[in-house]
């Protein structure tokens, strides 16, 4: 990937920012990538952004100034984890060098942050790329696991984006065992595709099912309870270790109308999408 001529990466002359997928676009267009899987560093290079991984860091990753240049340093991790985490990188860069938002301004703002986890998405999983692939495919888990494979990224930033541009209305559930011992299951994160507030929890029925599941992909009705009330869900459930993973259709809290139902949109924080740190790295 060669190097820009001097002057291409410059400021946007005080105009409005461009919208996170715009300035995705934006990049993989002047950086000449095409399907996702391509190296991210190479792209960070291309702009003139250095990368740096290290074993011991307080935050998944930053820019740190050095000598006149910025280098993004990222959290030594998995593959899905480091590509997302250095995609927002990304965005922070250019957002100073390219659109004008000096870092210094970006310092602990949540829209920014906010900003540039749409970014990430839309970076490693381009909106065209991810509609071509979905056309002929219907709403499953294993559909989603395909597709965040072919994207180096997590399953919750592909289910993310299926909602946003494929009107998926998929809801994502990550569920834990309790860190106590016990044989409990809970739901600390989740994607979901309804903006409506909306509270998971685990009953004993919920944990009995889940601690029945075998590895692999398979599908059940599972108990859940939202916002304090039990339910029967239908969905797919991917159980990997002490994780599993279940994805249902047309979820929505108690009392919801089908409408609200269907004003998608995604939940969680940018770790939940980058996937698990603590995986080996590949």
């Amino acid at each position: 990937m060669a190097s820009p001529p001097p002057g291409r990466v410059t400021r946007n002359n005080g105009k409005d920012p461009r919208r996170p997928k715009e300035l995705a676009e934006w990049a993989r267009a002047e950086a000449g990538v095409g399907d996702p899987q391509f190296l991210l560093v190479d792209v960070a290079e291309y702009f003139g952004l250095a990368v740096v991984v290290r074993d011991e860091l307080d935050k998944a990753g930053q820019l740190v100034p050095d000598g006149g240049c910025l280098h993004a340093v990222v959290r030594r991790a998995n593959r899905e984890y480091k590509r997302f985490t250095l995609a927002h990188e990304v965005g922070h860069f250019l957002l100073d060098r390219v659109e004008g938002i000096p870092l210094a301004e970006q310092t602990n703002s949540r829209p920014i942050e906010h900003y540039c986890n749409s970014f990430a998405s839309n970076m490693l999983i381009p909106r065209g790329w991810l509609t071509k692939h979905t056309s002929s495919r219907a709403v499953s888990l294993d559909a989603a696991v395909s597709l965040a494979a072919a994207a180096g990224c997590s399953l919750a930033a592909v289910v993310m984006a299926l909602n946003e541009a494929c009107s998926w209305n998929a809801t994502l559930i990550v569920w834990r065992l309790a860190l106590n011992g016990s044989s409990t299951w809970m739901a600390p994160s989740c994607v979901k595709a309804t903006r409506a507030a909306m509270f998971f929890d685990s009953s004993e029925e919920t944990s009995t099912s889940l601690s029945q599941l075998a590895s692999g992909c398979q599908s059940l009705e599972l108990p859940v309870v939202i916002n304090g009330v039990k339910l029967l869900s239908r969905c797919e459930a991917l159980r990997e270790g002490s994780t599993i993973m279940t994805l249902h259709r047309d979820l929505r809290h108690p009392g919801a109308s089908k409408d609200q139902a269907r004003s998608a949109s995604a939940d969680g924080d940018a770790s939940l999408f980058r996937g698990a740190p603590q995986s080996r790295e590949r």
